[in-house]
Parts: structure tokens; sequence; C-alpha cells
């Protein structure tokens, strides 16, 4: 395994086909960054895709979760599935133009099943299918989470609502006189 991101994050793939993102290409589909871009990189194949996820015990929300014994908060996980759902949803070859000016949101969390304890630095291996609600612009992602020593630590229902990119912007912008503080 290499090395992870600063935000302690991706170390590998767990799937050897498919197509490999790096960083960078994730960063041109999610609009994270920082210590709240959990994704370095990624594998996606058609609706699948697939990571390795580390989150280093110098993060800043490790610190005090908890102090000696630094777990991972199970929401974490809830937000690495959504992320790498987002990434086969936006690196879809057919959506990709599409999904530029889209931006695609967790709607909501339908399941989320915290199964064992991990600690920071731990690897953790997302899996993730996505599949269209309907015909709407909602999209389902079911995730599971698997530590290192092959135990499941998650399964995770989300839905993630595709809406456009410049709506978002103008009405969430910093400084709105529209938002709320």
């Amino acid at each position: 395994m290499s090395a992870g991101n600063e935000a302690g994050h991706v170390t590998g793939t767990a799937a050897a086909g498919g197509r490999r993102l790096g960083q960078l290409e994730i960063e041109s589909l999610l609009p994270h960054r920082g210590h709240a871009l959990f994704l370095g990189a990624a594998t996606v194949e058609g609706p699948r895709g697939t990571a390795v996820v580390y989150w280093d015990a110098a993060h800043p929300h490790l610190a005090g979760h908890f102090p000696g014994l630094p777990i991972v908060p199970g929401v974490f996980f809830i937000e690495a599935i959504a992320q790498l759902g987002g990434v086969v949803l936006a690196s879809a070859a057919a959506a990709v133009d599409e999904m530029s000016a889209k931006l695609g949101t967790l709607a909501s969390v339908r399941r989320a099943l915290m199964h064992t304890p991990v600690r920071a630095g731990e690897p953790v291996s997302f899996e993730v299918v996505v599949s269209r609600v309907g015909a709407s612009e909602l999209f389902l992602v079911q995730g599971t989470g698997i530590d290192s020593r092959r135990k499941k630590v998650a399964t995770v229902e989300v839905v993630i609502a595709v809406i456009d990119r410049k709506t978002a912007e103008a009405e969430y912008a910093v400084g709105s006189k529209a938002r709320v503080e």
C-alpha cells in the first residue's frame, strides 16, 4: 500500500479491474477538499466502485474521539461511502459532461449499521453499487466496509440527489444574504 493523502485516506483499491482514479481526478469530480475529502484513489467499473481508506490519528476529528483510543466515527463511513458513490456516478462515461454542471449531494441516509469499531490508521475496504431511483435525479448507493481482518465494519445505504451546480453555488455561497448564520 502506498501512503494516503494528508487527510488520511485512500491507500489503494480493492478491485483489480476497472478504471483507477487518482486524487486529482477525484477532486475534479467531487467538491470536497482537505480533511473533508476521504478518497485519494478509487476504482470504478460500471455502477460499482471500490477504495481502501484509512484515517490517520492526526485527523482533527479523531483527537477527541476518543482521547487515548482514536476510534473512527461511524459518520466517516457514511461519508466515505457517499463520496465513493459520487465518484461512481460522476465518472460514468455518459454522465461526465452532464455532471460538470451538476452536483451530487447527500439526500438521505436510509440505513447505517456500524458492525465493529475501527481504530485510526486501520485500512477499511469500501465497495459500493450505485443505481438510479426510478426516472428521478436520485441515486441509491449501497455500500459496505471491511477491515484488514476481513470483518465487516459498516453496511450503509444512502441516496444522492443530483442538483444544478450553479443554483447550489448561488444559494449557498459564502456571504450570501439568504444564508442563516
